[in-house]
C-alpha cells in the first residue's frame, strides 16, 4: 500500500498547480479558443490503421520487449488481451476498426513521475528545483511509436511543419539551429549590419499544452477520423503519481500537457507551436519551445517592427495558454547598435552581453572564447574527478574514458564554436595533454609520441574531421536543412571532385572562421575518391587515410 511522505505531497501539489482546463468543462466539449487562421493543413488526410500496422506492432514488440520485462512504472509489459496476433481470425476486423482500441485501458494513461534535481547546487528540499522524469508503460510507448510514425510521415511528407522548427525532426538538431542562426548573424555583422536578437522561453510548455486547442490544431493539420479519436482518448483522463524514495503520492488527474518521456509528446507539441513562425515578419527559428527572433537594425523603424513581432508572440501565448518565462527572456545586442527598450507583454526585456543558446555560449562579439573557456572548465573538473577515482589509466582504458566523459563535452556542437584564436586552441589542447599524461608509462613522453602510442586523434585533427563529416552529410542528404549554407561551383579541372564549394567573401574574423566559410578550403582539397564515397562509413575511412598525409588543410588561425 502506497504511503505519502511530506516531500511526495509537495511534489504532487506542484503537478496540480499547473494551469489546466476551465473548471467543470471537459476539454473535448469546450468551445475552441484558438485563434483561427487560414486552414492550410487539410490536404493529405492521414491513412487509417490496417493489418500491416498490427503486424508491425507484434514484430516491434517481440524484438524490443522481453516477455518478463516491466516498465519504469512497474506494470506488466505484455500485450493486452484484446490485441490479437496478426495471423488470428480476429486480426482483420481488429485492424479495420483500429488496433489502437487497446489504449482504452486506463493503465496506459497512468504514469509515474520520478523527480531529478534540475538545478545542481540548489536547495534539495525545495521541490521547485526538481524536474520530473515520466515513467510510462512499455506497451503504451510501443503503440505510440506506430502512431508517431504515421503522424510524422504525414507532417513531413506534406511539408506541414515550419522550416523554422528544428526540434525533434530528422536531420534537424541543436546544431542545425545554431548554424543557421550564426550564418545569418555573422553575414550581417560582416556587412556592417548590427543585430537585435530576442531569446524567448516558454514556462513549462510541455506541461501546459491545452488539450482542446491541440485537438483543434490536429484537425487543421489533417488529422481526422479514428486517429483523431484515438489521440483524444490518449490525452484525456490521464492520471499521474509522484514517486520519491519509493513512496507514491495519491493519483492526480492531468488535464493539460503532453506526457513528457512519451514518444508522441514531442510531435504533438510541434503541431501545437507550428503556427508561431507565421505570426512574425522578422527572422525566427525554434527548437521546440525555445524561440530566437531577430532583425538587422538600420533605423528605429526596424526596432518598432521587432517590437510588433514580440507583441504578436505575446498575444499568441495568451490565446494558446502557454505563458513565457519572463526571467529567461533576454535581448542580445550583436554589433554596434543603440539599445532599444523592448517589452514582452508587461515585462521589459533585459539586455545581456552573452547568452547560453542550446548549450553554447554566444557573445555579442560572436567570438568563441567564452564557450571555449566554459568547455575547458567543465572538462577540467571531469578529468580531475576521474583522476581522483582511478589514479592512472592503461593504454586500453584511456580511449574509452575520453569517448565517454571528455569528448561529449568538448565536441558538442563544436562546428558552431570551433576556436580560431590561438589562445583558445592552446587552452583546449591542454585537456588532451593532461589526459594522456595519466597513462602509465607515458608520463615522460612528448605529447606527439603519447598520441601516436595511444592511436588517438588530437583535438585539432578531430575539429577538421568533424567539419568535413558534417559537410559530407549535408551535401549527400536530400533536402538537408543546412544545404542553404553552401553554394556549389563547377570544377575547373577534371582531377577535382563534383562537390566543390564556392568560398564566400568575408571581411571580419567572425565570418571568416564560421563553419560555412572555413570548411570550404578543406572540403575543396579532398580528392575525388574521398568526396565521392558511397556512404558515411567509407567516407570516414577514406578521410582518415587522406588526412594522415596532410600536415594542414585548414586556414591559418588568428593570433
Amino acid at each position: 500500500m502506497s504511503t505519502e511522505s511530506d516531500t511526495v505531497r509537495k511534489s504532487s501539489r506542484v503537478v496540480q498547480a499547473l494551469p489546466t482546463t476551465v473548471a467543470g468543462i471537459h476539454p473535448a466539449t469546450r468551445e475552441n479558443p484558438v485563434h483561427h487562421q487560414a486552414d492550410q493543413y487539410t490536404q493529405g488526410q492521414l491513412p487509417t490503421t490496417n493489418l500491416t500496422d498490427l503486424q508491425q506492432l507484434h514484430q516491434r514488440y517481440r524484438v524490443v520487449v522481453p516477455s518478463n520485462l516491466r516498465g519504469g512504472d512497474q506494470t506488466s509489459s505484455q500485450l493486452p488481451t484484446g490485441c490479437p496476433k496478426p495471423n488470428s481470425s480476429d486480426a482483420v476486423p481488429m485492424a479495420s476498426n483500429g488496433i489502437f482500441v487497446a489504449n482504452d485501458s486506463r493503465r496506459f494513461r497512468r504514469s509515474i513521475k520520478q523527480n531529478i534535481l534540475f538545478f545542481p547546487g540548489e536547495d534539495r528540499s525545495d521541490v521547485s528545483n526538481y524536474r520530473p522524469v515520466t515513467l510510462l508503460p512499455v506497451i503504451s510507448k510501443v503503440l505510440e511509436r506506430l502512431v508517431a510514425n504515421k503522424l510524422t510521415k504525414h507532417l513531413e511528407g506534406n511539408n506541414i511543419l515550419s522550416i523554422a522548427q528544428h526540434g525533434f525532426r530528422k536531420s534537424h538538431s541543436c546544431l542545425s539551429n545554431l548554424l543557421l542562426t550564426l550564418d545569418d548573424w555573422t553575414l550581417a555583422i560582416d556587412n556592417g549590419n548590427p543585430i537585435h536578437a530576442c531569446y524567448l522561453d516558454m514556462s513549462k510548455a510541455f506541461d501546459r499544452v491545452n488539450h482542446s486547442i491541440l485537438l483543434q490544431k490536429l484537425k487543421q493539420h489533417g488529422v481526422t477520423g479514428k486517429l483523431l479519436a484515438w489521440l483524444e482518448n490518449y490525452l484525456m483522463d490521464r492520471v499521474i503519481q509522484v514517486r520519491v524514495d519509493g513512496a507514491l503520492s495519491k493519483p492526480v488527474a492531468v488535464t493539460s500537457g503532453v506526457p513528457q518521456g512519451s514518444v508522441l509528446g514531442p510531435t504533438l507539441f510541434l503541431i501545437y507551436a507550428n503556427d508561431i513562425p507565421n505570426l512574425v515578419r522578422c527572422k525566427i527559428i525554434l527548437f521546440a519551445d525555445d524561440i530566437k527572433l531577430w532583425a538587422s537594425i538600420h533605423t528605429s523603424e526596424d526596432c518598432v517592427l521587432l517590437q510588433e513581432d514580440l507583441n504578436a508572440l505575446y498575444d499568441w501565448s495568451l490565446r494558446n495558454k502557454l505563458p513565457f518565462n519572463f526571467q529567461k527572456c533576454k535581448m542580445l545586442n550583436i554589433g554596434k547598435c543603440v539599445e532599444f527598450t523592448y517589452t514582452l507583454g508587461p515585462h521589459r526585456l533585459a539586455w545581456t552581453t552573452d547568452e547560453k543558446d542550446l548549450g553554447v555560449w554566444i557573445s555579442s562579439s560572436l567570438k568563441t572564447s567564452l564557450q571555449c573557456t566554459a568547455v575547458y572548465k567543465r572538462t577540467s573538473k571531469i578529468l580531475a574527478l576521474l583522476k581522483r577515482i582511478f589514479g592512472r589509466f592503461t593504454r586500453q582504458t584511456l580511449p574509452s574514458i575520453l569517448n565517454t566523459y571528455i569528448r561529449p563535452t568538448m565536441e558538442y556542437a563544436v562546428q558552431v564554436w570551433s576556436p580560431w584564436l590561438q589562445k583558445d586552441i592552446v587552452l583546449l589542447q591542454r585537456i588532451y595533454h593532461r589526459a594522456t599524461k595519466l597513462v602509465t608509462g607515458l608520463q615522460s613522453k612528448p605529447y606527439e609520441e603519447r598520441i601516436e602510442s595511444l592511436k588517438l586523434f588530437d583535438f585539432c585533427y578531430r575539429r577538421i574531421r568533424g567539419d568535413l563529416i558534417l559537410t559530407y552529410n549535408i551535401l549527400h542528404t536530400p533536402n538537408h536543412p543546412l544545404q542553404k549554407l553552401f553554394v556549389r561551383r563547377e570544377p575547373r579541372i577534371s582531377r577535382t571532385h563534383d562537390y566543390l564549394l564556392a568560398v564566400p567573401h568575408s571581411r571580419g574574423n567572425s565570418r571568416r572562421y564560421f563553419f560555412a566559410v572555413r570548411v570550404c578550403f578543406a572540403w575543396n582539397s579532398l580528392p575525388q575518391d574521398v568526396a565521392h564515397s558511397p556512404n558515411l562509413n567509407i567516407f570516414k575511412t577514406n578521410l582518415d587515410s587522406f588526412l594522415s598525409t596532410q600536415p594542414n588543410i585548414e586556414p591559418p588561425h588568428s593570433a
